[in-house]
């Protein structure tokens, strides 16, 4: 799909993360809502999600969500950088800014990424990107970190910085110019544009070529599936309302509508 000239991607991340998510996730790919889903190998949820995975035949569209900043780390070294994790030795919630990276860091971080990607790998899925909770690897020494993982472990994909929304920074639009070509020129960057939900519902459909738009599927109190991104669930969008027309938005300016149908 990837290789598709009007390939629209709508990525859920955050599969493994709860109950509740796993069964969004499930849910969207059924509707027809999203295209792929990013999974977290840390997280309480992870082999319920790979289970549903086998159930429902997902395995050609899972990527892993590399996370450094929520739930507890599958290696130990990491637990001693402090930027990254509590006294506690779990993650820390927020995102801290690097330039560089200290060689037993970079060891540390590198094992830890290793180990949420062969935990996926040992569930049978073929992986089709990386990504970061958080979008760690829009640190500079990370994203290095990552365009060598992506080689060893033969990923074909790396999520670009965002460079279509709201209240984007001329700052962060230079920096989003030469991250996604640092990307292109390694022939790993996923998509043409990346956005967030919230970008689209403002701004319309981006109209260029391939294009990713990511989601976060959840339920509401109510059991209907919801972007979760958002801190009040009661203004969070229902995907039934948004997504039918995004998919269809997108065919009308010549993008290709990937509708996934699965095994219920």
């Amino acid at each position: 799909m990837l290789n598709e000239q009007n390939a629209l991607i709508i990525n859920a991340d955050d599969f493994g993360a709860s109950a509740s998510i796993n069964q969004a996730v499930v849910e969207s790919f059924q509707r027809g809502w999203i295209t792929h889903a990013s999974l977290m190998a840390n997280m309480p949820a992870f082999d319920e999600a790979c289970e549903l995975i086998e159930k429902h035949g997902l395995q050609a569209r899972i990527g892993v969500h590399l996370n450094l900043s929520r739930g507890k780390p599958l290696t130990s070294a990491i637990r001693q950088v402090g930027w990254l994790c509590g006294p506690n030795g779990d993650f820390r919630p927020h995102r801290r800014h690097r330039l560089w990276l200290a060689s037993a860091e970079r060891r540390a971080i590198a094992d830890e990424l290793t180990a949420q990607i062969r935990a996926c790998q040992a569930r049978g899925l073929a992986l089709t990107h990386l990504d970061t909770h958080q979008h760690y690897h829009y640190i500079w020494p990370l994203c290095s970190l990552l365009l060598r993982l992506a080689g060893h472990f033969h990923v074909p994909a790396i999520r670009i910085h965002r460079n279509f929304g709201v209240a984007i920074r001329p700052a962060s639009r230079v920096y989003s110019r030469l991250f996604n070509a640092r990307l292109r020129l390694r022939h790993v960057a996923r998509s043409a544009c990346f956005c967030h939900l919230d970008d689209v519902l403002a701004l319309g459909v981006p109209e260029q070529a391939r294009v990713e738009i990511m989601v976060h599927p959840d339920l509401n109190s109510q059991g209907a599936v919801i972007d979760g991104a958002r801190f009040d669930a009661a203004t969070a969008p229902l995907l039934e309302r948004c997504m039918p027309d995004i998919v269809a938005r997108h065919a009308g300016h010549g993008g290709s509508e990937h509708k996934q149908v699965i095994k219920s």
